[in-house]
């Protein structure tokens, strides 16, 4: 019997085949060794250290990351403040075709090219994954990232900055090599990583000493600064306060140590001494005998209670401060909001001042937007790498969790009047353009919600000829005394005239 010939493989087959491999590959991208113990240990780090590191940051970027991230790790303010500025910007956005006034594209190919770019857009999942590179880079300065990518499947590998280096400024986004030397010892990581990654490393490991730092690819890096006016220096953007967050550390641990001390008991012996012996260190009682009561005392009390023995008169002597222990920790925290640039009304309820609270947060907001523009403008890179045939204009909004209400009536308001913003007003809301258009066809096409969903009868969807004009009545709780007199007497005056 003849061999059965299997059919060819069409390129649409290949295609999915190696989508499908590759988001196999992805979803196992180790991120630790399961058969290895890590550890990873801070230093505690002091105001002379501090400043030794500052007098010159390029030399001890790493020291300054590592102050960063031990502060990060043990102090709740600290952390807060990042996490903060990196969660101003919602990350919504909008992209539209750029048209060519003088000769308009075919409005078929605007929508092939548009769904291409929507589907793109929609499969990064950008509020969760660029979420991640900003509070890293708002922690450290700098954020290095390396993109894998299928066509259902889109996520950020946050690199080791201590193995990154800015190179290169490239349609104005940041492009950086990485020290190959990592995977000298995490091969175990190497195996999952992308393929480009596994060559790159191949021809290090052929060129130790010229190969070492290598361009990464453009079309899967991602970079972020929030210094960006410094390229050449990696410095934490809150590192002006790493003085205030000792202090702030320090008065906590005193806190701690004063409130062991008052629970502190001092059982105090005293040795007695035969006063009429002219003699010296003639006591009553042998050492031997001494020793032994010590011994039995100190074994029969807690760990509260500490046990001394002396024949000498013992004064205490207090350096009392006078200052509340709450207004000492009060006044470190001011100290370190007020050096952050930033409101300790945001994270403190006791504090109040709406007027001031606004202005700080206007100030804050510049400052994550400014941020987010080099994100906005390495989506337009991306876009163009990845999409051909048309130009989009992509953007995010200056949308905040605190301007958002304002944001959404300022786009209504415009919309009233004609302006064509309906797309941003649905991703004012939260819906990028894919989710409406999606929402408009499922809900008016498929399901036909439109006519299956009829309003209620009531003055705001009835005609004049159905109802009578003018302002809808108010509720009788809704009225004062004289507004109810007013409704009577208006109403006695037409029953009068009938």
């Amino acid at each position: 019997m003849a061999e059965q010939k299997k059919p060819p493989v069409s390129s649409k087959q290949e295609l999915w085949e190696k989508n499908r491999l590759a988001f196999a590959k992805l979803a196992a991208v180790t991120l630790s060794e399961l058969n290895k113990a890590e550890s990873k240990t801070y230093s505690i780090y002091t105001k002379e250290d501090y400043r030794t590191y500052i007098e010159n940051p390029k030399s001890n970027e790493v020291n300054l990351r590592n102050m960063s991230r031990y502060f990060y790790l043990v102090s709740t303010a600290y952390r807060r403040l990042c996490k903060y500025y990196a969660e101003i910007p919602l990350l919504y956005w909008t992209v539209i075709p750029q048209t060519d006034l003088q000769k308009p594209d075919n409005p078929d190919k605007v929508k092939k090219n548009y769904q291409k770019v929507l589907t793109l857009l929609n499969n990064m999942n950008m509020q969760h994954e660029f979420r991640k590179l900003l509070t890293v880079a708002w922690r450290e300065d700098v954020a290095y990232g390396y993109i894998y990518s299928s066509t259902d499947s889109w996520f950020i590998d946050i690199l080791d900055p201590d193995y990154c280096r800015i190179v290169q400024v490239e349609d104005g986004c940041l492009n950086f090599a990485f020290d190959f030397s990592y995977y000298d010892r995490r091969s175990w990581k190497l195996e999952s990583a992308d393929p480009d990654l596994q060559r790159m490393y191949q021809l290090y490991r052929n060129d130790i000493q010229n190969m070492r730092w290598q361009l990464l690819d453009s079309k899967k890096t991602i970079c972020i600064k929030v210094n960006d006016d410094s390229l050449t220096e990696v410095v934490p953007p809150m590192s002006g306060i790493f003085e205030d967050l000792i202090d702030l550390l320090d008065y906590r641990s005193l806190l701690r140590n004063r409130e062991e001390i008052q629970n502190y008991v001092l059982l105090l012996q005293r040795v007695p001494i035969d006063d009429n012996s002219e003699g010296v260190d003639n006591f009553l009682l042998d050492m031997d005998t001494v020793i032994q009561f010590d011994a039995k005392l100190q074994a029969s009390v807690p760990d509260q209670v500490g046990v001394a023995t002396t024949p000498m008169e013992i004064t205490p002597i207090q350096f009392k401060n006078d200052t509340p222990e709450v207004d000492l920790l009060s006044k470190a925290t001011r100290s370190m909001f007020d050096n952050a640039g930033t409101s300790q009304m945001l994270f403190n309820s006791d504090k109040s001042g709406k007027v001031g609270l606004d202005a700080s947060i206007h100030t804050d907001e510049m400052m994550a937007f400014e941020v987010m523009r080099q994100l906005e403008r390495w989506v337009r890179r991306y876009i163009k790498q990845n999409v051909s045939g048309s130009k989009f204009i992509f953007n995010f909004l200056d949308i905040s969790p605190f301007n958002k209400d304002s944001f959404i009536s300022t786009q209504r308001d415009l919309a009233t009047i004609g302006v064509p913003n309906k797309l941003t007003l649905c991703a004012a809301n939260g819906m990028n353009p894919l989710e409406t258009f999606s929402a408009a066809y499922f809900e008016n096409d498929v399901m036909n919600i439109v006519d299956s969903f009829v309003p209620l009868n009531t003055s705001f969807t009835q005609s004049s000829a159905e109802s009578e004009p003018g302002r809808p009545q108010m509720d009788e709780s809704e009225l004062s005394d004289s507004g109810m007199q007013t409704r009577d007497d208006a109403e006695n005056t037409d029953t009068i005239e009938t």
